[in-house]
């Protein structure tokens, strides 16, 4: 894959500008990777790191852990100039607040005080409760919220939707259904989220780049039979709702918000490296 050279790619640019420290973010993948000689990429990473003048840390991440409302694994490498070994941040929540941590943030604390969705694009809509709880407080804007429109389906990934229960996914939907893929998951598992509805009282799964479609992880609304809008992917992504999309398509949005990172967590670990810094 092409892309897989923008790893190499970022490490010359750190080289040339040699920063105080840097954050990587990949996915958990990347791990287990190997080229075409059997070696492994993290290990070659690390190595190419190290000889450009970093100190490493590594760490399996997950955004759920710092209040995100999503469970986002994801590789950090945190590179500091000074010779110190980066101190991962301390985790805030966890999944039914044990060990004295908030409880992980569900997907309807995060989704719920949002107007209802619209089939129109561009369209500005009112917030039509008041916020309910600390997320929500801090997602809202002023007054308003944009990217809040329903993705179309097919009458079939109607059908399908409808049959699907809250926290849900494949197994739900019945066997008549014509689709080969369904049949085929149904009869050997796997890839759990496929076809997926949010849970309301848990966190979403991996915000991914086509949202937009039923069958490509856990993105059918938790009450309502429709996928999930933009805004709310960005809600489950940490974005405030003031946060403004540049882009000239609408899958470009959808590239935009299912490859970043969270804020949220962007914010734990940007604030920990300040430590470092100053």
């Amino acid at each position: 894959d092409e892309r897989g050279k923008l790893v190499w790619r970022y490490i010359q640019i750190i080289n040339q500008i040699q920063p105080k420290a840097f954050v990587f973010e990949n996915v958990t993948g990347l791990l287990s990777a190997k080229n075409a000689d059997g070696e492994k990429i993290i290990d070659l990473l690390q190595k190419a790191f190290t000889g450009i003048g970093y100190t490493l840390s590594t760490k399996i991440v997950n955004a759920a852990d710092y209040g995100v409302p999503q469970r986002r694994r994801r590789v950090l490498i945190v590179g500091l100039k000074n010779g110190e070994r980066f101190c991962f941040p301390k985790e805030t929540h966890s999944e039914n607040g044990e060990d004295g941590l908030l409880p992980y943030v569900s997907a309807e604390e995060a989704l719920g005080d949002l107007p209802k969705a619209t089939t129109k694009d561009n369209v500005s809509l009112k917030y039509s409760k008041t916020p309910q709880n600390t997320y929500q407080r801090m997602m809202r804007s002023n007054g308003s919220v944009t990217e809040h429109a329903i993705p179309s389906m097919s009458e079939l990934d109607k059908y399908i939707v409808s049959h699907v229960k809250p926290g849900g996914n494949y197994m739900d939907i019945p066997r008549d259904v014509p689709s080969a893929r369904i049949r085929r998951l149904q009869r050997e598992g796997g890839h759990t989220t496929c076809y997926g509805r949010l849970s309301p009282d848990k966190p979403a799964y991996t915000i991914n780049t086509y949202f937009n479609r039923p069958n490509v992880g856990c993105n059918i609304h938790y009450s309502e039979d429709r996928l999930i809008t933009v805004r709310e992917a960005l809600r489950l992504q940490s974005f405030p709702d003031s946060y403004k999309i540049v882009s000239k398509n609408k899958q470009g949005k959808n590239l935009i918000v299912g490859n970043a990172v969270p804020p949220i967590l962007a914010k734990a670990i940007a604030t920990s490296l300040k430590e470092y810094l100053n």
